[in-house]
């Protein structure tokens, strides 16, 4: 079976404050070998919330799923945002989404609509989040960090060194297994 990754990573300059530029880098890797690495820069928006490092980590796993998008996966995404993986581990949004979008502070979530985004592009897929430590001599992950920190500077790139829709024609698409029964047969479980 293929195996697909997204690593991901932000940085920001002036982080939460007004004139804070953030930056995210993304690598799509299909079978051991990257298919794409392609990074992104964040403005300064006109009114708060302002970029964060946050805002760069989540954009990054974003732009990696949509680079996906039209069909479900069974992939991995991996990340040195304790932030992001545990969120999506541990289901925080369900707990936001329940509670109208309020954190347990009773305050507003922070990214919003960035995290409501990254839910509706993870949904088809089946999704290992893989959390690892930064800065710790990961190639990918400081190539991540590289790009993000590239983004910040507005240093652009897209790289491909495969068409991604080539290499993920071969690849079948995740479909989650349901099984039906009748209401009235005894289930032992």
């Amino acid at each position: 079976m293929a195996c697909i990754q997204i690593w991901a990573d932000g940085a920001v300059k002036d982080n939460g404050k007004p004139e804070a530029i953030a930056g995210w880098g993304t690598i799509i890797v299909v079978d051991e070998r990257i298919v794409r690495e392609f990074n992104g820069q964040l403005l300064p928006p006109k009114y708060p919330p302002y970029q964060s490092n946050n805002t760069g980590e989540l954009t990054a796993i974003i732009e990696g799923l949509r680079a996906l998008e039209g069909r479900a996966y069974e992939l991995e995404v991996i990340s040195d945002s304790a932030y992001v993986i545990n969120g999506m581990i541990q289901e925080w949004w369900k707990k936001w989404e329940k509670n109208g979008w309020k954190n347990s502070n009773g305050e507003p979530v922070a990214n919003k609509r960035l995290w409501k985004e990254l839910i509706r592009l993870s949904q088809p897929h089946s999704i290992v989040w893989r959390h690892v430590k930064g800065h710790q001599g990961i190639d990918l992950n400081e190539r991540c960090d590289e790009l993000a920190k590239m983004g910040v500077r507005g240093d652009i790139v897209d790289i491909m060194t495969i068409p991604l829709q080539t290499v993920l024609a071969d690849i079948p698409e995740y479909m989650p297994v349901v099984q039906d029964y009748d209401e009235e047969e005894e289930l032992d479980f």
